[in-house]
């Protein structure tokens, strides 16, 4: 198997490789790469309709497990402008889904321009910002491999604010070049999580114990126009929670300025309480 792409295409059956899994529990999936694969999936019903793909929202189930998956999608409404889309990944030959998501599908006008803010809102240097892995040498060798063994991040300030830029080398499929928009998708799964570096103190995994403990139900991304390839970066950082539920939000930006958002809405990790993360 390739050591370069997150997965294996044979037979409309995506076979994960080991950069698949997520940091949590050996032989689980990172939500990032199950993000670009109904990206990959929308892209498919817009190369159908002819229309953009503009928002995505991904329903995270349950933990879904590093073995071959199908992915498929269905056009709920498909119109000359407008287009709904409905995609599942399940088990092959399984009919139980173990993640959903939708897609809205909107016709392209180029004559249009800009109108609304002629003046879009300029990136980051993102070429200045020094990369490194994610997730530090002392903590990610105690963890299992995947996804976010790939993931490269780095931090900046500027006049708009702090700005995290977040990267990784991998293709979604062997032999196939991931799309900008792919990517995007399999990195704003890192909504809450990178944000969380972002406003701490010194922008490290450190946990501040007075603080609810969080994970992510979904992710939406929505796209104001199609992403550049490359790095994208996070700003605008919004972390909200009330009673154990909450909200965190980024605007995402490539090379080119502002070209989409991302929101997730989050609830409390069973283990906490009152006093703090259980032990």
């Amino acid at each position: 198997m390739s050591v370069n792409s997150i997965y294996v295409l044979m037979d409309d059956v995506f076979i994960p490789t080991k950069w698949a899994g997520g940091p949590w529990t050996k032989g689980l999936h990172h939500g990032g790469p199950i993000n670009a694969l109904f990206a990959r999936a929308a892209e498919l019903a817009a190369d159908e309709s002819g229309l953009q793909v503009v928002r995505l929202t991904v329903d995270l189930f349950k933990p879904i497990p590093t073995v071959p998956l199908t992915c498929q999608y269905r056009f709920v409404r498909r119109g000359r402008r407008i287009a709904n889309v409905e995609m599942e990944i399940a088990l092959p030959g399984e009919n139980t889904p173990l993640s959903k998501a939708t897609a809205v599908l909107l016709e392209r006008r180029d004559d249009l321009g800009r109108t609304w803010q002629p003046e879009a809102p300029s990136p980051p240097d993102i070429e200045k910002i020094s990369m490194s892995k994610m997730i530090p040498q002392n903590i990610v060798k105690h963890l299992p491999e995947g996804f976010h063994r790939s993931l490269e991040a780095g931090f900046g300030e500027d006049a708009e604010g702090l700005f995290a830029v977040i990267d990784t080398p991998l293709d979604l499929i062997e032999d196939e070049k991931i799309s900008p928009l792919q990517r995007s998708a399999a990195l704003a799964d890192l909504t809450f999580g990178l944000s969380i570096r972002l406003q701490s103190s010194d922008m490290s995994f450190g946990m501040d114990n007075s603080k609810v403990s969080l994970i992510n139900a979904d992710t939406t991304l929505q796209w104001e126009r199609p992403p550049e390839k490359g790095p994208i970066c996070f700003r605008d950082i919004l972390i909200s929670d009330e009673a154990g539920i909450g909200v965190a939000s980024v605007s995402l930006f490539d090379a080119k300025g502002r070209m989409g958002k991302s929101t997730q809405v989050l609830i409390a990790q069973k283990a906490f309480n009152s006093q703090g993360p259980k032990p």
